[in-house]
């Protein structure tokens, strides 16, 4: 197989020694670590089109790899696959400053692009935890979101343009700097979020907008959850639009302080809440912060973060909740799901309901605009054993509630391995056999992801 593998693409492109591959048999996932047959580097366009059309002909199954920072086992081989790397195409091919558009390869880190496009005042404010690490192609096949995407959106809203190759190895094209583009079905909404399962990016086109000059936080604390949410429901209902608005259980903070020796006055209440406002005008910001915070009587602390330090210091608590809840248990699983705003009350009081004694414990924390909640499922005091043959029943028990909530299993992660189980119970026969349809279309062979998603 991989002889005539390396008669069409380079062997500096290939890797095939077990100790190589060991880095691209996981992701950031629970799913189990697979060994694939080999790894590929795309380094340009064509060396897509040339690799799936071997592994059709070949009946090789290809999973295409951005930084494997995904968190749904989306990025996990096969064991008679190959993976298809994308971190070698890292060409920011564009900055257009007149149209206010970015035209870069898939295997650009998000934080790179950013940084870049802000020397030509354009602003990409996607934020994901994994900002430092993903590429924009795994954002964009996962249509990633981020705190920010109360008031800036996710991933896809920023996609205009995309090139690359569907499964059987034909290229496409789709859009471009188009603000308005109707012609047509829109494949390209298609593709966003389809998890490497139809086609494979080697160019997108991101909308840029003009960044913003100021930003401000503000903590605040609350005797219960239901507060929190409706104090950001009255926010809504108002003219002042919140960047982010994330809330915390009191066991996160806790989790924090003891993890990361990062203690501060956030008071001692059940339920904190972090809002931040951005804009131009540090003034009207602050105003806007003393007004949603006034005559509101179950607010049990304030504090408004207005001078960098103290920002970032409150915005370390809110980013070092996974891992610090990691250091404070003997084992952790993190799933994400996604309610109804108004059913987050709802949701976390029952989450709590599942807590097993003293040995699992199950802890949210998440997005408040939008509903996505980080649930972990923490093993406090039980054998490792037990806690293998345990963990999918309790994830099984969070599915349930959240459907009894009407929400959704993935709210920015991807269904991948984990969470293909979960289908059946959140999409009719009819609709997954339509989805199928549609992944033989892009993809007749079934050679990208075949296990993932159904």
């Amino acid at each position: 197989m991989l002889d005539s593998l390396r008669s069409i693409i380079p062997s500096s492109q290939i890797l095939s020694k077990k100790d190589d591959l060991t880095y691209y048999t996981k992701d950031f996932s629970y799913a189990p670590s697979v060994f694939p047959k080999a790894v590929v580097f795309a380094e340009k366009s064509n060396d897509v089109g040339i690799v799936l059309k071997w592994a059709n002909a070949n009946k090789i199954p290809v999973t295409v790899r951005g930084a494997g920072t995904g968190k749904s086992g989306g990025s996990i081989p096969l064991p008679n696959g190959i993976v298809l790397s994308m971190e070698r195409m890292t060409t920011i091919k564009e900055i257009d400053t007149k149209n206010k558009m970015v035209v870069t390869e898939p295997g650009v880190i998000l934080k790179d692009l950013q940084a870049k496009c802000l020397k030509e005042e354009l602003w990409i404010p996607l934020d994901p935890s994994s900002l430092d690490k993903c590429t924009i192609g795994g954002m964009v096949t996962e249509n990633a979101g981020g705190p920010r995407a109360l008031k800036y959106g996710v991933t896809g809203d920023y996609v205009y343009g995309m090139q690359g190759f569907f499964g059987d190895g034909s290229p496409f094209k789709f859009g471009g700097k188009l603000y308005k583009d109707v012609a047509g079905y829109d494949l390209k909404r298609l593709l966003i979020g389809s998890e490497g399962t139809l086609g494979v990016l080697t160019e997108i086109t991101l909308k840029c907008i003009l960044p913003v000059k100021e930003e401000i936080g503000i903590w605040l604390t609350f005797e219960t959850l239901e507060d929190g949410v409706s104090f950001v429901r009255e926010i809504a209902r108002s003219n002042v639009q919140p960047a982010t608005a994330e809330f915390m259980q009191k066991e996160c903070i806790e989790a924090v302080a003891n993890h990361c020796n990062l203690h501060g006055d956030w008071g001692d209440e059940n339920s904190h809440v972090f809002i931040t406002l951005d804009g131009n005008n540090k003034s009207d910001l602050l105003e806007q912060a003393q007004k949603i915070t006034a005559n509101q009587a179950n607010l049990s602390n304030v504090i408004i973060a207005n001078d960098t330090e103290t920002l970032e210091k409150l915005w370390k608590i809110r980013r070092e909740i996974s891992e610090s809840l990691s250091g404070v248990s003997k084992h952790k699983v993190s799933e994400d799901i996604t309610v109804p705003p108004h059913a987050i009350s709802e949701f976390m009081s029952k989450l709590s309901d599942l807590d097993k004694g003293s040995l699992y414990s199950f802890i949210g924390y998440g997005h408040l605009g939008d509903g996505n909640i980080h649930v972990n499922i923490l093993n406090t005091s039980q054998d490792e054993v037990n806690w293998e043959k345990d963990f999918p029943k309790l994830i099984d028990e969070v599915m349930t509630l959240c459907l009894s909530c009407g929400g959704t299993p993935t709210g920015e992660h991807g269904i991948g391995l984990t969470k293909k189980s979960y289908v059946t119970a959140f999409f009719q026969t009819h609709e997954i056999d339509l989805m199928k349809k549609i992944k033989k279309l892009f993809d007749p062979s079934n050679i990208l992801n075949p296990n993932k998603i159904f």
